[in-house]
């Protein structure tokens, strides 16, 4: 069975690609991120994240997605990036 990831939705910058990352679905937050999906989006407030202005890597380190983060990080994302309690992934 093959698998075919389709975006139809023409907004794709507004996805926030946080629950794949929170999930470790590296395919999936590969897909978003390719589309046009921003990594600099935080996770909204009592969403899945407890912390507030949590990033996608800091999501991914945080439950321990290792492939994900390196996804992310080989994508180029801002490892120093602080949330809202000034953490850094």
């Amino acid at each position: 069975m093959k698998v075919t990831t389709t975006f139809e939705h023409e907004h794709i910058t507004n996805v926030n690609p946080v629950v794949a990352c929170h999930r470790g679905y590296p395919s999936i937050a590969k897909a978003l991120i390719a589309a046009g999906a921003k990594t600099d989006t935080v996770c909204p407030p009592f969403a899945l994240c407890p912390f507030p202005g949590q990033f996608p890597l800091a999501e991914a380190c945080r439950q321990g997605h290792q492939k994900v983060a390196e996804m992310l990080l080989n994508h180029g994302v801002d490892k120093n990036a602080r949330n809202e309690l000034d953490w850094t992934a």
